[in-house]
């Protein structure tokens, strides 16, 4: 987790909290997200990621769908420093403890600084 913590220590509010929304010939919009929300957002796309992992996504493409995002790289090597688990019980408590320790490290960078 320690790469998430560096990564959100760096980034700005301005560029956690605001997305484009480009849509055809339109002007972007900006589409402002609360601090908890982006919490929720970074633990349930870390939880997807882990469980794609399970299912058999090799690192390199889970890394090529990073596509160079240094939020989701950093999420995504921390998946898969999640030890293995062979049961799917197993699996979905290493997922849930991965989402809450996520959105924690996050609550507490952001949220509570």
């Amino acid at each position: 987790m320690h790469i998430i913590k560096t990564i959100l220590i760096t980034l700005t509010c301005g560029l956690i909290f605001a997305c484009t929304n480009i849509q055809a010939e339109e002007s972007p919009q900006i589409l402002t997200v609360s601090k908890l929300e982006y919490c929720n957002i970074a633990s349930k796309m870390g939880g997807t990621i882990l469980q794609e992992r399970y299912t058999g996504m090799s690192l390199q493409k889970a890394l090529n769908k990073a596509e160079n995002d240094k939020l989701v790289i950093a999420i995504v090597l921390d998946a898969y420093d999640v030890p293995w688990f062979s049961t799917k019980e197993h699996q979905e408590k290493a997922i849930q403890r991965f989402e809450e320790t996520l959105f924690m490290d996050c609550y507490h960078i952001l949220v509570l600084k």
